[in-house]
């Protein structure tokens, strides 16, 4: 799994996340918010009756966070799912204090949770980095829950270093109230980012500030699907910081490099040797450094925020992506070769139209941009260029803009297949195979180190993208499995061992083709939500079917093109002597969403039309008698 597939939610900027979004909290009187919770909605698991966040924000930017928030459980699995209140923080800049936890059971009993069941753990998708994570989680146990229980939590958080959230307004449960209010000084101004059906924030003077309340009540919930895109993506979420561009965001970022920064110690230990090639050889210092340096994947709002001085890292063997950025740019500040460091979302949320909405909290990661590439540092045995974030908008930090990310190693797939065929009995084939991009890093990591017993399991699954009988016939050859800066190369040889279907005098023969990612080809027709295309891809395949002597081609693959928002693809057949079919087929990907809806139908519809078998069929006429 590449680093921006992780299932991660993407934090605030006060690592406030999905379990802050989706608490409740308890009115005095137990017995009335029982009746009230109403009839229990035909798929939900719990109700969220309430979830009231109030922050109030100092003039240095730190905040108090106090939520009341209350759940009623449903079904086993919500009481599986909801039994443990878990409340990710930053402990490096971050406190909580529980100010109550307690269960009010079916019969009315309000039975608190002690201390005892206050646990603070490090948050579970940090643990492979947990040298640099100062990310955590207060996890209650709360006591005697069961179907029915009502569950009630109240929280306050502290929190330094500027102020910014994002608030999700529909979960995988029903909301039956979110409320959300900002109080700040006299003075300071807020951007707002909210979903078009909420209405303005209604704004209270008080002493010395303004009140901004957000209200949502009755929200149904959001069925989960697979290759959704982000939450802030759906249209749900509220967006607020003191922020007034991406100028003030930047100079933040700035502001947290700056120990890295300060430390100017020249780099001349035996890597930095190593690694002084020539000063146009940008792509060979970068695999020199991740060769020699472990990146612990972890996003920088998961860390102290303080980086490791390059120095540090290179001696060191290891750090987090902005250590390693930060090393990699001060190698090519001592070259002379000029670089400038971006911040670009590594989960996935899509940053286009929050362009007027700047927050440290929609970027987590770090990339260099070099002479016309942008170099990534989220794992080892990345390709020079390829970042994993195609489309996505950065943030430079030197001059405060929003940038496209540079995509100059892009995600591709060629096949070439050669069948030879005699009619009647088994098919002789060959593929030839070049991948880069993300394809290449799939069968990279797939591939490279293998036993000689699970290759044979890898070659058979290779085996069965060409057809379901297709044994190997030869070596299973690849090339650029240990070079990540290459495209990969598969080739092999083939045999089909079955005769070619037979009717109305004529031979079938459905041609193959390697499939693009199954989850775009396997679509489920009613679908609730958008579906994401995370990343640009390009697929060709190139089929030659050679027929013996006497044999002629009596139908073809239809030809034909189209395009939509985000898929293109155009396919044709030519037969050269009677005997020799080309069939050829490009498809190609954007990223983006596509909407649930007309556009989704559309989108379907030409996908399975792409790979329905009988628009791949050729039917072959035999010699007369």
């Amino acid at each position: 799994m590449t680093f921006n597939q992780r299932f991660k939610t993407v934090l605030s900027p006060f690592i406030l996340i999905i379990s802050l979004l989706a608490m409740l909290s308890l009115s005095a009187c137990s017995h009335e918010i029982l009746r009230q919770a109403g009839k229990k909605p035909a798929t939900a698991d719990a109700i969220n009756l309430l979830i009231s966040k109030e922050y109030t924000v100092s003039r240095d930017g730190s905040y108090d966070l106090h939520l009341h928030l209350q759940r009623r459980i449903l079904t086993y699995k919500g009481k599986k799912d909801f039994a443990d209140f878990k409340l990710t923080y930053n402990n490096s800049y971050q406190s909580v204090t529980i100010n109550r936890a307690q269960t009010t059971t079916p019969d009315g009993a309000v039975i608190a949770a002690s201390e005892k069941e206050y646990h603070d753990i490090q948050a579970p998708w940090t643990a492979g980095a947990s040298i640099y994570s100062h990310c955590r989680q207060k996890v209650i146990n709360l006591p005697s829950v069961t179907v029915g229980s009502i569950i009630e939590i109240e929280v306050t958080l502290h929190s330094r270093l500027g102020f910014w959230t994002s608030e999700t307004f529909r979960l995988t449960n029903p909301i039956r109230q979110k409320v959300v209010s900002v109080t700040v000084p006299e003075g300071m101004k807020l951007t707002v980012f909210r979903p078009s059906w909420m209405e303005p924030a209604d704004i209270q003077p008080r002493s010395e500030g303004k009140i901004y309340r957000w209200e949502a009540r009755d929200v149904p919930a959001v069925i989960p699907e697979q290759m959704m895109p982000a939450a802030e993506n759906m249209g749900s979420c509220l967006l607020v910081s003191t922020f007034a561009d991406w100028r003030q965001v930047a100079e933040w970022y700035r502001s947290r490099l700056n120990q890295a920064e300060s430390s100017r110690e020249l780099l001349d230990n035996d890597f930095v040797k190593q690694a002084k090639l020539d000063r146009s050889s940008v792509d060979k210092l970068y695999e020199s450094l991740m060769q020699r340096v472990t990146p612990h994947p972890i996003d920088f709002l998961e860390t102290e925020l303080k980086p490791q001085p390059p120095a540090a890292t290179i001696a060191k063997g290891h750090g987090t992506p902005t250590d390693l950025a930060l090393a990699f740019c001060r190698l090519l500040e001592q070259q002379q070769i000029p670089a400038a460091l971006l911040f670009v979302n590594t989960n996935g949320i899509m940053l286009d139209e929050f362009s007027r909405s700047p927050s440290p909290g929609l970027l987590t990661n770090p990339v260099v941009r070099c002479r016309g590439r942008d170099y990534s540092f989220q794992q080892q045995e990345l390709p020079p260029g390829f970042t994993g974030c195609e489309g996505q908008l950065a943030l430079d930090l030197n001059d405060g803009r929003l940038k496209p990310i540079i995509t100059t190693f892009s995600s591709r797939r060629t096949s070439h297949i050669t069948l030879r065929s005699n009619g009647q009995g088994s098919i002789e084939g060959s593929l030839h195979a070049v991948l880069s991009g993300r394809p290449a890093i799939a069968i990279r990591e797939q591939l490279r180190y293998l036993t000689p017993a699970e290759m044979q399991v890898a070659t058979s699954q290779v085996l069965h993208t060409i057809d379901p009988l297709a044994v190997l016939n030869g070596p299973f050859k690849t090339t650029g499995i240990d070079t990540p800066g290459r495209p990969v190369t598969i080739d092999f040889d083939f045999t089909i061992p079955r005769e070619l279907a037979f009717a109305g005098g004529s031979y079938f023969l459905n041609l193959p083709t390697p499939a693009l990612p199954e989850e775009y080809t396997g679509c489920r027709e009613q679908r609730r939500n958008p579906l994401l295309i995370d990343a640009d891809f390009t697929d060709e395949v190139e089929v030659q079917m050679v027929l013996p002597p006497g044999f002629t081609f009596k139908a073809l693959p239809a030809a034909g093109n189209g395009q939509l928002t985000n898929l293109v693809w155009k396919s044709a057949s030519r037969v050269k002597n009677a005997t020799t079919l080309t069939w050829a087929r490009n498809i190609t990907l954007t990223h983006g969403v596509v909407q649930a809806g007309e556009a989704y139908r559309q989108f379907r519809e030409a996908m399975i039309k792409l790979y329905q078998p009988e628009n791949r069929m050729v039917m072959i006429k035999p010699p007369a008698p």
